[in-house]
């Protein structure tokens, strides 16, 4: 049985929210919203709604031309592994006009795994 839960958050948030995941074992929500510079991902307690971490998607081990052309990535595709340690996340780098249509092939910037335990990237596939 599959239930609907849906965890109302205590402050609206002034950023827009793109995705949301439940990881299987309910102890954690995956949100990924925009910002102007890039996008953002937020681990959230699901029982008491505190933001337990948030972290960029911009990698800052790359060198600072990667990240001036990452700018403005976003996440359209979050996906939780069915034991709950790992979220891949599709990223593409869209300009805001751009934001209305389905993503391509050409906007296409990486794929990232995250470790849901230590709440790191893992890997990131150019």
């Amino acid at each position: 049985v599959i239930k609907q839960r849906t965890v109302p958050m205590h402050k609206p948030h002034a950023l827009r929210i793109t995705n949301v995941a439940w990881a299987p074992d309910g102890e954690l929500i995956l949100a990924t919203l925009d910002t102007l510079t890039s996008g953002k991902l937020l681990f959230l307690h699901p029982r008491n709604r505190k933001l337990l971490k948030h972290e960029s998607l911009q990698d800052d081990s790359f060198p600072a031309r990667h990240n001036f052309q990452a700018k403005g990535i976003r996440a359209d595709l979050v996906r939780i592994s069915d034991d709950s340690r790992f979220a891949a996340i599709a990223c593409t780098r869209r300009r805001g006009d751009e934001y209305e249509r389905l993503p391509t092939q050409r906007d296409m910037h990486s794929i990232q795994v995250w470790s849901l335990k230590t709440k790191k990237r893992v890997q990131e596939i150019l």
